[in-house]
């Protein structure tokens, strides 16, 4: 009876996680920094092999980006309760273009042309604005 319940308490312990080091990748930490590259959809961790030429951002950011994990390098999950952040989005006004602020295309919009935003991407499009073509906000 004694070897069944040891044996019980080591698969309980091995299985479970149970006094050992806690693998969760929650985290309520929105400042951890993530890496995303302009024309993908997930963040990754920095070491990950499809984060070759990403930038890094804040994980809350990429979260409010529409960004999903890594399923190969699994990133840290961002948990929130607040349902109340905004995205900025950068407007060209001239080709009525918007961009995520990293993107490229958005770091080359002249100063009179250039316009920050927290507007929903549908109110823009409203406003006449579309969605550009390489970050896909």
């Amino acid at each position: 009876m004694r070897k069944a319940l040891a044996l019980l308490l080591c698969f309980v312990i091995v299985f479970t996680g149970v006094g050992g080091k806690s693998s969760s990748r929650h985290t309520t930490d929105g400042s951890k920094k993530v890496y995303v590259t302009e024309t993908g959809t997930k963040y990754h961790k920095k070491s990950c092999k499809h984060a070759k030429n990403a930038d890094a951002i804040r994980l809350d950011d990429a979260v409010d980006f529409g960004y999903e994990p890594c399923k190969t390098c699994k990133p840290p999950i961002l948990d929130t309760a607040d349902d109340d952040k905004t995205v900025t989005y950068v407007l060209n006004k001239s080709t009525k273009k918007f961009h995520y602020p990293w993107c490229s295309y958005a770091k080359k919009i002249s100063a009179k042309n250039y316009e920050e935003t927290s507007k929903s991407a549908s109110q823009l499009k409203k406003a006449g604005y579309s969605a550009c073509g390489h970050c896909k906000p």
